[in-house]
């Protein structure tokens, strides 16, 4: 099963998943990527804050892109998936 790493970003900093998951496609990835930044934008605007991370890239275990979503988008646009 392949692993996928979700990395976290904006213009200050990286926070990069140094674990990653194993899940069964980049389809399931993408999938998986969506919910993450869905949930992490609902969080900080629960609290009051501007999202902490403007982007969310999806990398395999080649370090290939597999997505690349803006965190904000996640709320206003499910579906997004660049």
């Amino acid at each position: 099963m392949p692993r996928y790493f979700f990395h976290f970003e904006n213009d200050q900093r990286k926070l990069e998943d140094l674990i990653g998951t194993d899940l069964a496609n980049d389809e399931a990835a993408k999938t998986q990527a969506l919910k993450l930044a869905a949930d992490l934008a609902v969080e900080d605007a629960v609290k009051g804050n501007p999202p902490r991370f403007d982007w969310l890239e999806v990398v395999d275990e080649d370090n290939c892109i597999v997505a690349r979503l803006p965190i904000a988008g996640a709320i206003r646009e499910p579906n997004r998936i660049a």
